[in-house]
């Protein structure tokens, strides 16, 4: 019965990663989520690598990265 457990807790958990894989924390805006830079590509999150590191650095010393 526990192997049972712990086969449906790692299955729930292997779901779970799944959806979270899908799922985009920001979406597109038109401008830099840092800066506010107005962006040119439709999809981009970020200006350059250094606003996607400086908002990456932020979560996590903020303890909110997942």
């Amino acid at each position: 019965m526990a192997n049972q457990q712990v086969e449906l807790i790692e299955r729930l958990g292997v779901e779970q990663a799944h959806t979270n894989a899908g799922r985009r924390e920001l979406v597109p805006m038109g401008a830099c989520h840092w800066c506010n830079e107005p962006l040119r590509r439709p999809n981009q999150l970020f200006c350059d690598e250094g606003c996607a590191a400086d908002h990456a650095d932020d979560k996590r010393r903020n303890g909110v990265m997942r």
